[in-house]
């Protein structure tokens, strides 16, 4: 097992897979377009992180980034907002109260984004047509 600087309780193994070092059990492996697989693990003080895996090893991100002055609410969705370059944000809820983005996936080329409407029904929605939807003249 491979340290992890910033998240010492956690190890990268040699399959790619990060691993709570304590418990000795392998953690969930999402995947980001943009970035590539990662991982959800706490920092050394505390604070929830991502852990983006490449083969030059590990990369801490801090999912306290600072909400953008330039969200927009998307209609029909009033728990969620996109910037104008396509980040889309939950920033209200019951469960985690905390603005955050919400993680995208792919369907062929396209990003999709899955959320819930004000009756809690879920939606794929492509986030080109919501940046189309929300930022006509961007």
């Amino acid at each position: 097992m491979k340290d992890i600087k910033g998240a010492s309780k956690y190890g990268l193994s040699s399959s790619g897979y990060i691993y709570h070092l304590r418990k000795g059990k392998q953690l969930a492996r999402f995947w980001s377009p943009s970035r590539g697989n990662y991982s959800v693990v706490q920092s050394d003080d505390g604070r929830r992180c991502r852990a983006y895996i490449s083969d030059s090893g590990v990369e801490i991100v801090s999912d306290s980034t600072q909400t953008p002055d330039d969200l927009k609410t998307i209609p029909n969705y009033p728990n969620y907002a996109i910037t104008p370059y396509g980040a889309v944000w939950r920033v209200s809820g019951i469960r985690n109260p905390r603005p955050h983005i919400v993680t995208e996936h792919l369907r062929g080329k396209s990003s999709y984004v899955q959320l819930r409407n004000k009756f809690g029904k879920r939606h794929n929605l492509k986030v080109d047509h919501l940046i189309d939807l929300v930022w006509p003249n961007a």
